[in-house]
């Protein structure tokens, strides 16, 4: 199913870089994975645990991280896609729109990593002295 439509139609390219698939989308794609486990494991353990938090902060910052650097270094993006748009061979639109991607995946990689160790400090057993 396409993703965008133009004037002319439906774009009928893929909107990530196939050249991500000889790393980087296995390694997505395994972080997604783990982040099912992780659910998983959140569940099974009751809620929040200290241990649990600071694993949500690693994902959550490894996940962050593949994602601007890729944007950051104009490698998440198929060209083609972006060319099918009249902006999408402007290079200043094309570093905003890189950038922009950096900054809320961060922005939401930060929230999330907040947001389970707000939880955890609102559930979790203080620790035993």
């Amino acid at each position: 199913l396409p993703v965008a439509w133009n004037t002319g139609g439906s774009v009928d390219v893929p909107l990530l870089d196939p050249a991500l698939w000889s790393l980087w989308i296995p390694v997505i794609l395994g972080l997604i994975v783990l982040e099912a486990v992780f659910t998983v494991a959140k569940h099974r353990a009751g809620g929040w645990t200290w241990p649990l938090a600071v694993v949500n902060i690693v994902l959550a910052a490894a996940g962050a991280t593949v994602v601007a650097a890729l944007a950051l270094g104009d490698s998440l993006y198929n060209p083609d896609f972006l060319a099918a748009f009249p902006w999408g061979t402007n290079d200043d639109v094309v570093a905003i729109i890189n950038v922009g991607t950096a900054v809320v995946s961060v922005g939401v990689a930060l929230w999330d990593a907040i947001d389970g160790v707000v939880r955890t400090a609102k559930t979790a057993p203080a620790p035993r002295r």
